[in-house]
């Protein structure tokens, strides 16, 4: 037998930094990027997009204590680059949850809650680790993740797209 598909169950406590997932948060399959451990029992997770979540592109912290599929780090974001894709127009397309910065690409999680209290969270997909957007990054609204490269190559659908389509 020969899969397509490169999905595999993994436990959360085994996830690596820069990992795709498929997660289930109570209705539905969400696609979500692991962003790092917290500690030893918690992590956090960047949604892409979910039905339990009210905005696609929120973090979320949960215990490591459960099992998902995983697409594993060898996923692929496909970019389309507009008009607003150029260094200085961050503050024009602040709804833009990807940049272009000098260390590379950088996704934006919103917290989960709208308050003072907690803030955005910035991921660099070259380091897979938290960083600050630099001061003249170029804003990437229109993007799509795929599962694999054989995905991509294939063109199927892709697992996420940004911005996102309305039911």
């Amino acid at each position: 037998m020969h899969r397509i598909s490169q999905l595999t169950v993994k436990r959360t406590a085994d996830l690596e930094p820069g990992e795709l997932l498929r997660m289930s948060f109570g209705n539905s399959a969400a696609i979500v990027l692991f962003l790092k451990k917290l500690n030893y029992e918690e992590g956090l997770f960047g949604i892409l997009e979910s039905e339990d979540f009210t905005e696609a592109m929120t973090w979320y912290a949960t215990s490591l204590d459960d099992v998902c599929l995983s697409y594993g780090n060898d996923w692929v974001l496909e970019e389309t680059h507009g008009s607003e894709t150029a260094c200085g127009l961050q503050h024009k397309y602040e709804s833009a949850r990807l940049f272009l910065d000098k260390s590379g690409l950088i996704m934006a999680f919103r917290p989960p809650q709208r308050s003072g209290r907690y803030q955005t969270f910035y991921y660099s997909l070259a380091k897979l680790e938290e960083e600050k957007l630099g001061r003249d990054p170029a804003p990437i609204s229109h993007w799509r993740v795929w599962g694999s490269r054989d995905d991509f190559e294939r063109g199927g659908t892709s697992l996420f797209e940004m911005p996102q389509k309305k039911s």
